[in-house]
């Protein structure tokens, strides 16, 4: 609310490609929570048809946002320009946003056999403690 607040009353507008992108990355987001609920609910792992739990589509989407964003602030536009700070921050947030839907995936399909064997697992603490503590 912080961010729109912010858009509305300064009477911002993005561009069109940087509207396009929030919508599209906006999509991936909902998409993710609607597979991670799904999962969820069924606990049964043909959900993840489609879905990595190592790099989701939100993960690989997002840099490319970033470049054609900075590429438009590169061509002196100025809608991305006033826009710059409030564009990063949504993409931003809703990267955080499909975060823990996806974290919390990774007990069903771990119980399903569904995860790669590149997630760390180990027996083995991971820090030592100094000595005499």
């Amino acid at each position: 609310m912080e961010l729109a607040t912010k858009k509305i009353r300064n009477r911002y507008a993005f561009s069109p490609e940087g509207m396009a992108e929030l919508r599209a990355f906006h999509g991936l987001v909902l998409d993710n929570c609607g597979w991670a609920e799904r999962l969820h609910h069924t606990r049964h792992p043909r959900w993840r048809a489609g879905w990595s739990p190592r790099r989701p589509p939100c993960a690989r989407r997002r840099p490319r946002q970033a470049d054609s964003h900075y590429a438009r602030l590169r061509e002196g536009r100025m809608e991305s320009i006033e826009t710059s700070s409030i564009h990063m921050d949504v993409i931003r947030d809703l990267k955080r946003q499909s975060t823990p839907p996806r974290l919390g995936a990774y007990p069903i399909l771990e119980a399903a056999g569904e995860l790669a064997d590149t997630r760390l697992k180990t027996t083995q603490p991971l820090m030592r403690a100094p000595a005499g503590s």
